[in-house]
């Protein structure tokens, strides 16, 4: 199974998040990846996460956004620089990035963070960070291209998880059990993406 590096950039091309992760195919949702339990998660403040249990990501072909599914442990372990270390949960369902299309090179893989994130919460898809969002535009920091298209994404998403259109309905990770080695999910119902946003990590 390959594995790989993975970073989470921002706009204006620092890196936001880093990892490494073990790319298990490609269907009809994107290619999959996971990052196994346990293994860090750099962020660029200098913090490491831990997660309890096996995460997996989702890149889909050309969309502007990108998943990370994880469960059913909803822990996970922050260190922090000065050597401290906290632990911290979530009960949110979905989590998606919107993010400019995953690339792919030597280096690894990699995306453009776009502020905007889709969350299923109380049976509802939410976007959060709206005013991050139009903070960042009225100050020029994204292209009208970058714009258009992550509206778009934003909507996309928003309309698939209400509709529970895969990968959002469960079934997409099934796909991939035999290939996960020690991934544990609930495939039915009981799938939780994240992207780092309620880490405090930009």
């Amino acid at each position: 199974m390959t594995t790989r590096p993975a970073r989470k950039l921002r706009p204006d091309g620092t890196v936001s998040m880093t990892w490494r992760e073990e790319v298990l195919g490609v269907d009809d949702c994107g290619e999959w990846a996971v990052i196994r339990a346990g293994s860090p998660v750099h962020t660029s403040r200098g913090a490491a996460i831990e997660y309890a249990t096996d995460q997996m990501y989702c890149y889909p072909r050309g969309s502007w956004w990108v998943a990370h599914f994880w469960g059913p442990d909803l822990s996970v372990v922050v260190r922090e620089p000065d050597g401290s270390t906290w632990t911290t949960a979530t009960d949110v369902a979905t989590y998606v990035d919107i993010s400019c299309p995953a690339e792919r090179d030597a280096d690894g893989v990699s995306f453009v963070d776009l502020y905007l994130d889709v969350v299923w919460a109380n049976e509802n898809a939410e976007v959060l960070d709206g005013d991050e969002w139009r903070e960042v535009i009225a100050d020029g920091g994204l292209s009208a291209e970058w714009i258009e298209r992550g509206e778009a994404a934003c909507a996309e998403v928003v309309a698939a998880m209400t509709a529970r259109r895969a990968p959002f309905d469960g079934s997409a990770l099934g796909r991939f059990r035999g290939r996960q080695g020690n991934l544990i999910f609930n495939c039915q119902y009981s799938l939780t993406l994240i992207c780092g946003g309620w880490l405090g990590v930009r």
